[in-house]
């Protein structure tokens, strides 16, 4: 009898396995969600996905990108876990990502600047971020008019170029624990 050799998989082979497993017809057990059956009677075992790090989701506008990728660094430095769209894997499912990574973060980052506002994608994001109640905290890189969703909202002015201060990343740091 050979052993059975278990791997850790990554988040993009998960996905990839997942899709699998639901594309030939096999459903998750109610008592123990690892375990999926098929109609026929058949089972396969999935482990768990691997478990993310807590991440704040960053929404932007592709012309604000310069900007965002300074900001990703800040925010690393000080061991904040930041994630926007750049990071969606080859062959993953665009939407579908978007809409996990803002399920899965504990604060929505807004990066605002006229293009960002005129932006249907960052319109759907915050829109989908407010619905699930999630904490926006908007940063103002250039002076523009805020959607109605979040008009009332203090924000980071950073219109100057800077970054956000300690007391933005402190605030970070408080909702990632």
């Amino acid at each position: 009898m050979s052993a059975i050799k278990r791997t850790r998989l990554s988040e993009e082979e998960y996905q990839r396995v997942m899709r699998r497993v639901g594309e030939l017809g096999y459903q998750a057990s109610a008592t123990d969600p690892a375990v999926h059956r098929h109609p026929s009677g058949a089972e396969v075992v999935v482990p768990a996905a691997p478990q993310e790090r807590p991440h704040v989701f960053i929404s932007y506008s592709r012309s604000d990108r310069k900007y965002v990728k300074k900001l990703h660094r800040h925010l690393a430095e000080h061991r904040i876990t930041a994630w926007d769209d750049r990071q969606i894997p080859t062959g993953v499912e665009f939407p579908a990502e978007i809409q996990r990574r803002i399920e899965t973060c504990r604060a929505f980052l807004l990066v605002l600047s006229p293009a960002a506002v005129e932006s249907s994608w960052v319109a759907r994001e915050l829109f989908y971020a407010t619905n699930l109640k999630k904490r926006v905290l908007p940063i103002m890189l250039e002076a523009c008019n805020a959607p109605f969703l979040v008009a009332g909202v203090q924000y980071e002015d950073v219109t100057d170029g800077t970054l956000p201060g300690m007391p933005f990343v402190s605030t970070l740091r408080s909702l990632l624990r």
